[in-house]
């Protein structure tokens, strides 16, 4: 008889799953790659400053690499890139890839532990994935970094494992202390995260709250083991007990003494620290005018004022990050529910299924609340600051409408409408990701540092030369690896020789150009760097150097 070959045994689900999962990570990083190559030419102010530190471990420079206003965890990303001989800037794209990756993956740990169906967990992820390929591009932050530590530490605590798995006080605080080396609002965050669940925790389930309790307090020991030496070192740096300066600065920069609200270090020329290419690196050091609301009425009346448009500015950033803020909508509607009779009826239930959490889903609007309560009395008003919420508020807008929709047709409507909405941002900007940004403040930097190179005009540089918005003057010292010395609201040609600058960046349009024309030793850079004065004129920027005269004996 013939013998007959055996049947092919099907694949189990879980190992489908799996393969499925890897594909889709490769695939990913594929893209995150493709896109950081396409932008590897962008710059801004605190990408430059979080690089120039990653130069510095990486040179082992120990006394330039400790900056108290920036967390060192995005440069140390940066450093086995540098080492291995990339350039600054595709060791900072890898960087930010990977904190696309991390994003991901904690919008995978949140989403697992909600209420949801399963095809909607996988939109979610989609989403949260374009969000995060196209934030690893705009902008060389730690900002989707935080996000994604962020969203896993919520994703864990709120997990119905969380008081039963040995190793969650570990794995938890790791993650909170990990956030506060991305930023110093991490901080503050990650314990405000951690107290605010666990007490949800504590109140819903009584016959748990002492292995809440334990577990509480074994997860903010570990998360302030994590912080502790590198609050030691920033302490020593500055001899004095500080987790942060940039928090006091934030404040400061919104004192009732600075009403356009601009940081010291480019309203004022002045000498890097020497090694430093600019005091950005570290202006801890700079003079601000610190101020407490509890020094004078007014400066109570400033803060009130400060914190009541913070709110205003925080709603709107929250908004934004979907397109037509369904994300608020879903937090507000989570606060309005929480009234005083439902939420003690809310409190009192139990869970007796040991599948579900003991942290209800609408708890996600906690690390909203507690980021937000952060940044009201300083300055708020960066898109950026609010990427952690992203994910939170994502989930609030799947869970609201899985729990009020009453029928199956309603309910896919209602997570197209989310899907849709918070899509829309990352799919409006994915043709700038994927096919590269124009940014004509970069382009004028890197052309304006082109042909002074080619000219030969040496010299540290000073001046914004202002272009969309930002500084053309920092980005191209920066390029050149030469200082850059500030500058002023009404700069004066007096005031920039007080410095070791002498190459003075304007935007055209500037009307300080005439007094640096006219003053000794100031020379007109357009007929060394162009062919004709009809090509400098399209140029948006000026550049003037000072020569002092030798002297003949």
């Amino acid at each position: 008889m013939p013998s007959s070959s055996p049947s092919p045994q099907p694949q189990p689900a879980h190992s489908t799953a799996r393969f499925a999962r890897i594909n889709g990570v490769i695939l990913y990083v594929i893209l995150l790659t493709w896109a950081g190559a396409q932008n590897s030419h962008l710059l801004n102010a605190d990408g430059i400053a979080y690089i120039r530190i990653a130069h510095y471990y990486a040179m082992a420079e120990t006394g330039l690499m400790v900056s108290g206003y920036w967390g060192p965890l995005l440069s140390w990303l940066m450093i086995p890139g540098l080492l291995l001989g990339l350039s600054p800037l595709m060791a900072a794209r890898i960087a930010m890839g990977f904190s696309a990756l991390l994003f991901l993956w904690g919008g995978a740990v949140l989403l697992r532990n909600m209420p949801l169906p399963k095809a909607v967990r996988l939109s979610g992820l989609l989403i949260i994935g374009l969000s995060g390929l196209v934030w690893s591009v705009t902008e060389i932050t730690p900002d989707l970094l935080i996000a994604g530590l962020v969203s896993g530490l919520v994703g864990w605590i709120m997990s119905p494992r969380w008081i039963e798995d040995r190793w969650a006080p570990l794995k938890t605080g790791l993650l909170g202390s990990a956030a506060y080396l991305c930023k110093a609002v991490g901080l503050p965050l990650a314990i405000g995260i951690l107290t605010v669940l666990a007490l949800i925790a504590w109140l819903r389930d009584p016959r748990s709250r002492q292995r809440v309790l334990r577990t509480y307090l074994l997860s903010g020991l570990v998360l302030m083991a994590g912080a502790i030496p590198w609050i030691l070192v920033i302490s020593t740096k500055y001899h004095r007990l500080t987790y942060s300066t940039s928090a006091p600065i934030a404040h400061a920069i919104m004192g009732p003494d600075n009403p356009d609200h601009l940081n010291t270090f480019g309203i004022q020329f002045h000498d890097p620290e020497p090694g430093r290419l600019t005091a950005w690196e570290d202006p801890s050091n700079m003079p601000y005018n610190y101020w407490r609301p509890w020094q004078s009425r007014s400066h109570a009346r400033h803060q009130w004022r400060l914190i009541q448009s913070n709110v205003l500015i925080a709603t709107q950033r929250l908004a934004g990050l979907d397109l037509v803020g369904l994300g608020v909508v879903g937090l507000v509607s989570v606060l309005v529910m929480a009234g005083i009779p439902s939420l003690r009826r809310w409190l009192g239930q139990q869970s007796g299924d040991e599948s579900v959490p003991a942290i209800p889903w609408s708890a996600c609007a906690a690390p909203v609340l507690v980021l937000t309560l952060i940044y009201l009395p300083v300055y708020a008003g960066e898109q950026r600051f609010y990427y952690p919420a992203f994910i939170p508020l994502l989930g609030l807008a799947f869970s609201w409408v899985n729990r009020l929709a009453q029928t199956d047709r309603l309910r896919s409507l209602g997570f197209i409408l989310v899907v849709i909405s918070f899509a829309g941002p990352g799919l409006i900007q994915l043709r700038g990701a994927v096919g590269g940004y124009t940014d004509p403040a970069v382009e004028s930097a890197w052309r304006l540092a082109h042909l002074l190179e080619k000219a030969h005009i040496e010299g540290p540089l000073a001046g914004s030369g202002m272009v969309a918005g930002q500084k053309v003057g920092l980005y191209t010292a920066f390029l050149l690896e030469r200082s850059w010395h500030g500058d002023e609201r009404q700069p004066s040609p007096e005031t920039l020789l007080k410095t070791r600058a002498r190459i003075m960046i304007l935007n055209r349009q500037h009307p300080s150009i005439s007094a640096f024309a006219l003053a000794p030793g100031f020379h007109d850079l357009d007929p060394v760097l162009f062919v004709n004065p009809e090509e400098a004129s399209r140029f948006p920027i000026k550049a003037l150097v000072y020569q002092e005269k030798k002297s003949s004996l």
